[in-house]
């Protein structure tokens, strides 16, 4: 019983984790974009 209360709670956890992790690389590629536009003005 235990078991199957936490289950789904663990999968939720790790599509966020996932979600977190897409979200941290689109914003390290727009500070790298950003920094390069800098560079080229």
């Amino acid at each position: 019983m235990v078991s199957e209360s936490t289950r789904p709670q663990n999968r939720m956890h790790t599509r966020s984790i996932r979600i977190i992790n897409l979200v941290n690389a689109y914003i390290e590629q727009l500070e790298v974009v950003e920094a390069y536009d800098i560079a080229n003005l």
